[in-house]
């Protein structure tokens, strides 16, 4: 994602900012936007774009929670 090194760098610029991603938020870049310092995401694709939307729901928070790692 090009925007990560952005997300890093306003983290550095803002370090107790709330950062929010909206848009590209799926399993696999979840984490990686929290590790640059996102704080929210939102995910409208990545999850109505599935049947079983719990199932991705989880998926997305345990892969956004790996982020913190």
């Amino acid at each position: 994602m090009a925007v990560i090194p952005k997300i890093a760098s306003l983290r550095q610029i803002w370090p107790s900012g709330i950062i929010s991603v909206d848009g590209g938020i799926r399993v696999g870049t979840a984490r990686q936007v929290v590790a640059a310092g996102a704080r929210r995401l939102a995910a409208g694709s990545a999850l109505f774009g599935d049947s079983d939307f719990a199932e991705v729901l989880r998926r997305l928070q345990e892969d956004a929670e790996d982020g913190f790692a």
